[in-house]
């Protein structure tokens, strides 16, 4: 993929959700069209969920080498950051109200190919002090 052209791809992000130690796990899974781009050091990639409705969240996922920059704008809104062995804090905004969002990132790596990648991380999640468990997320696209 060349440098600072957006390309259109096709976006599939897994949700593992680890809440209740005895339970097992839950899994997420959804699919959608998207865009990616490079710049400099930082990918992005842009997609919509639920497009067209009430629920519609505009999701944009800025990849670095060090850290993960997630921004979603919609019926949930935050701007979290996500820095390996780092604990981070953000604001979401839903329709119930504001809540604070704290997050212990404990890994991130992402990797390209030729046609495609790849964005692996895993956190620990506390809203408004409750522990929500740990999660491990993987973004990946392919182009075309």
């Amino acid at each position: 993929m060349s440098q600072n052209q957006k390309r259109e791809v096709r976006v599939r992000v897994v949700s593992i959700i680890y809440s209740d130690p005895v339970a097992e796990p839950e899994r997420i899974e959804q699919e959608m069209p998207g865009s990616f781009e490079e710049s400099w050091t930082d990918w992005k990639i842009r997609y919509k969920e639920n497009p067209g409705t009430s629920e519609e969240i505009v999701t944009m996922v800025r990849a670095g080498e060090d850290q993960l920059v997630i921004i979603r704008r919609g019926g949930i809104s935050y701007r979290q950051v996500y820095r390996p062995d780092d604990v981070t804090v953000s604001t979401m905004t839903t329709p119930g109200g504001r809540m604070e969002m704290e997050v212990h990132t404990h890994q991130y790596r992402r990797e390209m190919g030729q046609d495609s990648g790849k964005i692996e991380f895993s956190f620990e999640l506390s809203m408004s002090g409750q522990s929500l468990g740990l999660y491990e997320l993987t973004i990946d696209w392919l182009e075309g």
